[in-house]
C-alpha cells in the first residue's frame, strides 16, 4: 500500500465523521490559539523590553553620588551603646537607624564629594568607558533682543530620551561645540510662541552668560548674570574695598560676624580678575518640555532634565561649571559612569561604593525585570501547554471508539493485504492531519486576534507608562513559531494516536470481518 492510498483512506476516514472531526479541530484549534497567543506575545513584548532598556548606554550606566549619609564612625561610641533589656536583632536595628538618624550636622568628617580627584578615579576604575559630570547651571540667555535667566545643562550624547523631545532641528553634533538644544518653554518666554517661530530659530544664535564665581556667589544668580565681564568686575572691585573697610564700623562683634556670613553669601569675596563664561552659541534643535508620559518603564530616569531650559555638549557644560558661580569645595551633583559592557555593571558599581560614593543602576530593575517576564510567560504557556494535551487526551479517546467502531473495515484491509504497519500508519496519519489542521486554524486565530489585541495592550501598557516608545507590535510570529505550532499540535496529536494506532494494527481480521 502506497502512502498516498494511505494519505487518501485517512482524509476519507475524517471526512465521513464530519463533526466528530470539527469537534476534535476545534479543541485543537483552541489549545493551540493559546499556546501562540502566549508565545507570540511574550516574545513581542521581551523583545520590545529588551529593545527599550538598551536604549542608549543606559544598560550600561551607574549613576555617582556625593555620600552624605551619616556613617557609624561619625557617631560617638558613647552614643552607640543602646541600654535596656533587648534581644540581639532589636538591638541591631536600633543601632543601624541611630546611624541613619544622625543629624549631619554632628557629622565628624565631611561626605565624600565629586570633585576633579574623584572623576579620575572613577574614570580609572576597570571596565569604565567614560565618565561625564552632571551639571546644571543658572545662567542668562540673551536672543533677539530679549534676556532671560535659564538653567542650562550637559546633554550625554546617548541620551536617547532627550532625542525623543526633540520637535524641531536636530540633536547635538558633537561633544565640545558652540552648539546648544534649547527648550521651547525658554523659546516662550523669549517671545517665540508660534510653531511657524519655534522651527524658525533653529540656526540662530544666542549668547549665553555667567558671571565668574569668584566675582559672584549664587544668591544673586537671577540677578547678576546679566552684567557683562567688566560690570561683574567692578562689582567685585566696590565688594573688596567695602570688605577692607569693614574693621572701620561701629558694630559689636556679634554683629560683625553676622554681616561676615551675609557679604560671603551674597557677594562673594575673591579676586575680580577671573573670567566669566560669555559665548555665543548655534541653536540646533528645540526639546519639548517633559511630561509624565516621557516616563518609561514606570521609572522617570529623564525627569531630572525637568525644568532644564538648555542642554549644551559635554565639554561646553564643563567649561560653564569651571566658570561658573557654583563653589568648587561643593564639586559636582553627580556623575555618569559608562561601563564597556552590560555584565560588567555590577563590578563597576561596586567600585563606586569603594570610593565613599553612592550609586545606582538599572542592574536589579532589570534583573528582577526579566525574572518576573520569564515566569510569567512559563505561566501562561504551562497553562495553554495543558489546553493542549487536555485536546490530547480527547483525540485518543475519540481515536479509540474510532478503532472499536471501525473494527469491520480493518478487517477487510487487511484480507485485502494491509499490514500491521500500513493500519498503524493510517491511524497516526489521521492523527497528525487533525493536529495540524486544528494547529494551523489556532495559529491563524492569533493572528487575526493580534490587531485588535495589540491596540489593547499597547493602551494599558501607555497608560501605566510602562512601555512608552513602542516602535512594533507586540505580537511577533518569527518562523520558528508558524511553523511551530502547527507542529507540535501535530506532534502531540500524532502521539496520542499512537495507542489506539497500536491496537488497530494488532485486529484479528478473521475476528474483525466477524464484528458486527
Amino acid at each position: 500500500m502506497r502512502r498516498a492510498d494511505i494519505l487518501h483512506i485517512a482524509v476519507a476516514a475524517l471526512w465521513q465523521q464530519k463533526t466528530r472531526t470539527a469537534l476534535t479541530v476545534a479543541g485543537i484549534a483552541i489549545g493551540s490559539f493559546a499556546f501562540a497567543v502566549s508565545l507570540s506575545l511574550g516574545q513581542g513584548f521581551h523583545a520590545e523590553v529588551d529593545r527599550q532598556l538598551n536604549r542608549g548606554d543606559q544598560l550600561r550606566q551607574v549613576w555617582a553620588f556625593p555620600d552624605g549619609r551619616p556613617r557609624e564612625e561619625d557617631v560617638p561610641p558613647d552614643q552607640l551603646q543602646l541600654p535596656g533589656d533587648l534581644s540581639a536583632p532589636r538591638r541591631e536595628r536600633l543601632r543601624k537607624a541611630l546611624v541613619r538618624r544622625w543629624p549631619r550636622a554632628k557629622k565628624t568628617r565631611p561626605s565624600a564629594i565629586l570633585d576633579a580627584e574623584h572623576m579620575q578615579a572613577l574614570a580609572a576604575l576597570e571596565h569604565v568607558e567614560a565618565v561625564l559630570p552632571m551639571i546644571s547651571e543658572r545662567c542668562d540667555v540673551r536672543f533677539a533682543g530679549q534676556r532671560q535667566p535659564a538653567t542650562a545643562s550637559l546633554a550625554r550624547p546617548s541620551d536617547e530620551d532627550l532625542r525623543d523631545r526633540l520637535i524641531a532641528g536636530d540633536f547635538l553634533p558633537t561633544d565640545d561645540g558652540n552648539q546648544v538644544l534649547i527648550g521651547e518653554y525658554l523659546l516662550y518666554q523669549l517671545g517665540i510662541v508660534s510653531d511657524e517661530q519655534l522651527a524658525g530659530v533653529v540656526g540662530q544664535k544666542l549668547r549665553l552668560t555667567f558671571p565668574s564665581r569668584k566675582a559672584i556667589n549664587v544668591p544673586l544668580a537671577e540677578l547678576l548674570p546679566s552684567l557683562s565681564n567688566e560690570e561683574a568686575a567692578v562689582v567685585a572691585k566696590a565688594i573688596q574695598q567695602f570688605q577692607a573697610a569693614r574693621g572701620q564700623l561701629d558694630l559689636t562683634a556679634k554683629e560683625k560676624e553676622l554681616l561676615d556670613g551675609v557679604t560671603r553669601r551674597y557677594l562673594g569675596n575673591a579676586p575680580a580678575n577671573a573670567p566669566g563664561f560669555d559665548e555665543e552659541l548655534t541653536i540646533v534643535g528645540v526639546v519639548r518640555e517633559y511630561t509624565d508620559d516621557d516616563e518609561n518603564l514606570g521609572l522617570q530616569l529623564a525627569a531630572r532634565t525637568r525644568d532644564v531650559d538648555l542642554f549644551l555638549p559635554p565639554k561646553t557644560a564643563e567649561r560653564l561649571f569651571d566658570q561658573g558661580t557654583r563653589n568648587p569645595k561643593k564639586g559636582f551633583d553627580g556623575a555618569f559612569v559608562i561601563v564597556d559592557r552590560e555584565e560588567n555593571t555590577r563590578a563597576v558599581a561596586a567600585g563606586v561604593k569603594a570610593l565613599g560614593l553612592r550609586d545606582y543602576s538599572l542592574t536589579d530593575f532589570v534583573e528582577r525585570l526579566r525574572a518576573t517576564m520569564k515566569l510569567s510567560t512559563f505561566l501562561t504557556s504551562f497553562l495553554a501547554f495543558v489546553a493542549v494535551l487536555a485536546a490530547a487526551l480527547g483525540i485518543t479517546n475519540t481515536m479509540l471508539m474510532s478503532v472499536l467502531e471501525r473494527t469491520r473495515e480493518i478487517g477487510v484491509m487487511k484480507a485485502v493485504g494491509a499490514h500491521d504497519g500500513h493500519v498503524q500508519m493510517m491511524f497516526l496519519t489521521e492523527g497528525a492531519l487533525l493536529g495540524a489542521v486544528g494547529g494551523g486554524l489556532g495559529l491563524l486565530g492569533c493572528w487575526l486576534v493580534s490587531f485588535p489585541g495589540d491596540a489593547y495592550a499597547r493602551s494599558l501598557l501607555e497608560k501605566y507608562s510602562l512601555l512608552n516608545h513602542l516602535r512594533q507590535t507586540l505580537f511577533v510570529f518569527p518562523w520558528w513559531l508558524v511553523l511551530g505550532v502547527p507542529g507540535f499540535a501535530a506532534l502531540v496529536t500524532t502521539l496520542a494516536t499512537w495507542l489506539p494506532a497500536r491496537r488497530a494494527a494488532t485486529v484479528d481480521p478473521i475476528r474483525a470481518l466477524r464484528h458486527e
